[in-house]
């Protein structure tokens, strides 16, 4: 590893030093020498680093244990122990050559300079990971050394051994009091204090570490990482964004090449976004896009897929025509194995191609959003933006291709319905309901029932209702009560055609489970009104009117509900055949009709019918005319044409 290769490296001239010391002292009293010490030393001239330890660790042991023998051999001892630290040093048994070094320096005489013996000892316990008493043997040099060399060495593996030991903020301390010549050979480790830093969101103590390195001249390399993690912990919090984007950004100037710039620049925009300035962050989003474009077609990185999906997601302040290029690329680059594309990708994909009138491209954006885990989303965001681009016409084509798979046996059927779902969505708000109740017609309800959400289905069963098919209706809520559907609205909608249309124990039961499927947030005035209706079925007019006045006095019930409430009160009168009451209750329909719609007009349909009933046909025929004349698309508008008919019959004869 770099930073341990270069303390060795450093220490290469504390050995030639120890050799130094060693040498003169065996030499010149090589006669008293014992042989096996002398051996072991001329094996370790010679780089046999196991004979020698195995040499020199056997004469050690042989050395008599008293203590007046440890003061005759101790010159020879301290040889000994330095020479096979070395050996198991270059063995790389580090925690042995450690013991070796920390005996020589007990043995070491009071005069010896031990800052040698010192510095390598730390060396080695820094390397068999005793970072406590590195560090504390590199502080003893610190304190005590003078020589410039050992002293940079020793703050060295000072620094190593505080980060080694994560004490991130005492290896700055060690760092912040380094000389400008110390600098050179302490700032790979401060690189190294500043990443760890940033990992653990030590922001503050991040930027010092890089600005410290800012500071001095190092190599280029180490230069470009310092300008980025200086700019980064400044985008983690240590600037105020403004500050932190134009840090990213002018790194991404200075460093063009590579992935740092788009990661800077994506880092940037977050900021400028932070900042209250987006404009200046989709600037930034851009420029990755561009300079992508000004390359070949390499497979699009997860920084340049971001960038696109952000911008995608916003079309309106973006370069479409560069975006369209980055899509385009990601769906021929990718990779089988790539993460899904994400959804707004695709969808912005299935547009272009849309409004490019490029077939293959539409075909392959559409099999991805299929396949993809939020497919319905995609759809749904898709068919919007269609709309929203003025291509109708390419939304319709979706939707119906989406509903025709109302009728297939696609086995992901999760994934299917959610897709079903979003064209009946998008077809309801356009109001197309005949391509919706088109589709409905002709399938087996209770297969697709079962993995067709409940919102799709009631959107298709309205369609139904909007196209006069109400029997046909009610087979898709039977379908999915059947399949297991237990919420509100699909039931209580349910109830509403049984009550219509079954006879009346069915039509009870179902309104009975449509009030027990009722949450505390349900609006059931609705259910009240069904209820009501029922009562009205039973001939009980008058206990049926009481409730429905009730509910017309409800200010919080839903306008549609009020008239219809105030509607069926009219009905009851007319029942009871006291038509002027009748007629008065249906022109109370149009007080509460906000904007006058459908139950405008079918009052206007019942108060004629009322004033025919009187003999007041000047009356019916004024409310049918009225009719015809605000309302005369509406359903209604033929009985009013027909009522008039008869009326106008009626009085030729007379």
């Amino acid at each position: 590893m770099r930073k341990e290769a270069s303390i060795h490296c450093k220490l290469l001239f504390l050995w030639g030093w120890c050799a130094i010391l060693i040498a003169p002292v065996a030499f010149a009293q090589s006669t008293d020498l014992n042989g096996r010490l002398q051996q072991g030393l001329q094996q370790l001239a010679a780089k046999d680093y196991a004979q020698a330890h195995q040499t020199l660790q056997h004469y050690i042991d042989s050395i008599p244990s008293d203590e007046s023998a440890a003061q005759a051999y101790q010159p020879y001892l301290l040889q000994a122990t330095m020479a096979n630290g070395k050996a198991l040093t270059r063995l790389g048994q580090h925690e042995d050559a450690l013991k070796q070094y920390l005996a020589a320096i007990e043995w070491a005489p009071k005069n010896f300079d031990r800052t040698p013996l010192q510095l390598t000892a730390a060396d080695a316990a820094y390397r068999c990971q005793q970072w406590d008493q590195g560090a504390s043997l590199s502080q003893q040099v610190l304190d005590t050394a003078e020589d410039a060399r050992r002293l940079a060495l020793a703050r060295r593996i000072l620094v190593a051994c505080e980060l080694a030991n994560k004490h991130r903020q005492q290896a700055w301390e060690v760092l912040s009091q380094a000389t400008e010549s110390e600098a050179a050979g302490l700032s790979e480790f401060a690189n190294r204090l500043g990443a760890a830093a940033l990992g653990q969101n030590e922001v503050e103590l991040a930027s010092k570490a890089y600005g410290w390195i800012l500071q001095y001249p190092t190599d280029e390399e180490l230069q470009r990482k310092a300008n980025l993690g200086f700019a980064w912990a400044a985008a983690l919090g240590a600037a105020p964004p403004d500050e932190a984007a134009a840090l990213l950004m002018g790194f991404a100037d200075q460093y063009p090449e590579g992935e740092d710039a788009s990661r800077a620049l994506r880092a940037a925009a977050t900021c400028w976004n932070q900042a209250g300035e987006p404009e200046q962050g989709n600037a930034c989003l851009q420029q990755i896009i561009d300079s992508v474009n000004a390359t070949d077609s390499a497979p699009l990185s997860p920084v340049v897929v971001a960038a696109a999906e952000t911008l995608s997601a916003n079309p309106q302040t973006a370069d479409q025509e560069g975006l369209r290029s980055i899509r385009k690329r990601l769906f021929v680059t990718r990779d089988s194995s790539d993460n899904p594309i994400p959804a707004s990708l695709i969808a912005a994909s299935i547009v272009d191609a849309a409004l490019e009138n490029d077939e293959s491209a539409w075909q392959r954006s559409t099999l991805a959003a299929e396949r993809h885990p939020d497919a319905g989303e995609i759809m749904a965001a898709t068919l919007k933006r269609l709309s929203q681009q003025g291509a109708d016409a390419d939304a319709e084509r979706l939707a119906a291709y989406l509903l025709q798979k109302l009728s297939s046996t696609d086995p992901d059927a999760s994934i299917q319905g959610k897709t079903i779902e979003a064209a009946c969505r998008w077809a309801a708000e356009s109001g197309k309901w005949s391509l919706l109740a088109l589709a409905a017609e002709d399938v087996d309800t209770v297969d697709v029932a079962a993995r067709l959400p409940s919102a799709g289905i009631r959107l298709l069963a309205e369609a139904l209702i909007q196209t006069r098919r109400a029997a046909a209706a009610k087979r898709w809520f039977d379908a999915a009560v059947t399949a297991g559907a237990d919420d509100f609205p699909t039931l209580v909608r349910r109830a509403e055609l049984s009550v219509a249309m079954d006879d009346l124990t069915d039509a009870d039961k179902n309104l009975r489970a449509a009030v027990e499927a009722a949450g505390p947030e349900d609006d059931t005035t609705l259910v009240e009104v069904l209820q009501a209706e029922l009562l009205i079925r039973r001939a009980r007019l008058e206990e049926a009117r009481v409730g429905l006045e009730r509910i017309v006095r409800m200010d919080t019930a839903a306008g549609p509900v009020r008239c219809r409430a105030q509607w069926l009160i009219g009905e009851t009168f007319l029942l009871q055949q006291r038509y002027s009451e009748a007629i008065d209750a249906y022109r109370i329909v149009e007080t509460l009709d906000s904007p006058p719609g459908n139950w405008t007009a079918v009052a206007l349909v019942q108060a004629g019918k009322s004033f025919e009933k009187l003999g007041r046909h000047r009356d019916a025929a004024t409310c049918y005319s009225g009719l015809l004349q605000r309302f005369a698309d509406s359903e209604h508008a033929l009985v009013a044409r027909d009522r008039l008919a008869v009326i106008g019959a009626d009085t030729q004869r007379r």
